[in-house]
């Protein structure tokens, strides 16, 4: 919301609202659990513009070679948004795939100001019924 109107947000929103209580996920009748290091992947980059923050970073099940359903975003516990990875990332490791090939595990999400605040901003990636929590880069300003 900015100055009390909705804003459109770009990059993939799902309009499915999800909720976080006690390591679980949820959306409708849907549980997903969280399950630390289940899927893999950071939160690595970001970049001011003037109203939006556009944060970039990858999701997968690295080891299964299977790409996540969604990234969800929560600023604490408040759901944010939800997106999916279309970026083609090299050099990561994806099941039996040569790094050298590219695979579209890579997210970048414009967010609006508004939305984030001052954080925290937590990832997830989420692939069935499993959640995980991504890892974050150190200097990241939105760090939980």
């Amino acid at each position: 919301m900015r100055d009390g109107r909705l804003e459109r947000l770009r990059g993939g929103v799902s309009g499915v609202s999800w909720t976080l209580q006690h390591g679980v996920l949820r959306n409708g009748g849907r549980v997903v659990r969280i399950q630390p290091g289940a899927l893999h992947g950071r939160v690595e980059d970001w970049f001011n513009e003037s109203d939006t923050v556009r944060v970039g970073g990858w999701a997968a099940d690295t080891v299964g070679g299977r790409l996540v359903d969604d990234v969800l975003v929560f600023r604490g516990d408040t759901f944010v948004y939800s997106g999916t990875t279309t970026v083609g990332r090299r050099g990561l490791p994806f099941g039996d795939t040569p790094p050298t090939e590219a695979v579209r595990m890579g997210f970048a999400f414009d967010l609006p100001r508004s939305l984030i605040d001052d954080g925290p901003l937590r990832f997830f990636g989420v692939r069935g019924g499993v959640a995980s929590e991504l890892g974050y880069v150190k200097r990241f300003p939105w760090r939980p």
